[in-house]
Order: C-alpha cells, then sequence, then structure tokens
C-alpha cells in the first residue's frame, strides 16, 4: 500500500512550465487523499489556462499512478472564476456534518 508521502513525492516531480514549480510547491493539488490503492486529488487552476493545463493535469495522474502500491488514481482539474472567498457555511444547515465538518461538507 502506498503512502500519501510517495505520492507526494510524485506529485513533486511535475513541474509547471508557466511557473517553475512543482504542482505542490505551486498550489494546484488539492484535497490529495490516499485510501488503500486508491489516490485522489484536485487540481485548482485559473478559468482562462484550464486548456492548456489538461497535459499537466494527466502528467500527475501518470506520476501518481506510478507509485507502487496505486491502482487506480481519480484526478479531477477544477476552474473557478471570482476573486470573492466562498461563504462559509452554517453547520447547522447542513445535514450530517458538525462543525469540525463544515469545510469538507459546505
Amino acid at each position: 500500500m502506498a503512502s500519501e508521502d510517495e505520492v507526494r513525492a510524485a506529485l513533486a516531480r511535475i513541474i509547471d512550465p508557466a511557473t517553475g514549480q512543482d504542482v505542490l510547491a505551486g498550489g494546484l493539488v488539492r484535497s490529495l487523499k490516499v485510501d488503500g490503492d486508491t489516490a485522489s486529488f484536485v487540481m485548482e487552476v485559473a478559468p482562462e489556462s484550464a486548456a492548456s493545463m489538461e497535459p499537466l493535469r494527466a502528467a500527475a495522474e501518470a506520476a501518481v499512478r506510478s507509485v507502487n502500491g496505486i491502482a487506480a488514481v481519480r484526478a479531477v482539474m477544477t476552474a473557478h472564476a471570482g476573486s470573492a472567498p466562498a461563504a462559509k457555511a452554517d453547520p447547522a444547515h447542513i445535514a450530517g456534518c458538525n462543525e469540525i465538518e463544515v469545510e469538507r461538507c459546505g
């Protein structure tokens, strides 16, 4: 079984040509999770560069898939417009969530 550290090491080898930074240092990778032999992560990119970032997402997915013990990878790319921070959800209004889980559920 692969560890999150092994997956992070694989992702750190993927360099964003626009910034010269790896995808972790550049802040592109979010919600990294390793569950058994499955790894998942989200790549958040600027909307105007989403189409050109697909090869980078594919390279990151391939790097993670190459980690010994990883059989499946879910790599999703998102591009959100707008600069206003998202409003925090009230945990009382989210079924099945407590205050600690609001960031995940809201």
